[in-house]
């Protein structure tokens, strides 16, 4: 999102007052509709940090309406 946010405010000669936090998040899918998820932190200066969530349906789902949700938000896809 602040890439974005950057190339529209340099688009629109608009300010861009975001920064990267350096978090980030990984689906990763084990099939039979569960899915895991990898939550990491990259900070400059730092050994990168985070965690596993172990596959699940719940993540699975998670994953799905992420996937959706920024369809919708970007291009206007249901």
């Amino acid at each position: 999102m602040v890439v974005a946010d950057s190339i529209s405010a340099h688009i629109t000669s608009g300010n861009n007052t975001r920064t990267y936090d350096g978090n980030g998040i990984c689906y990763v899918e084990f099939g039979n509709r569960r899915a895991g998820r990898v939550d990491v932190t990259f900070a400059a200066g730092q050994t990168p940090f985070g965690h596993f969530d172990t596959a699940t349906e719940t993540i699975a789902a998670e994953k799905d309406e992420y996937g959706a949700s920024r369809l919708q938000r970007w291009i206007g896809a249901a």
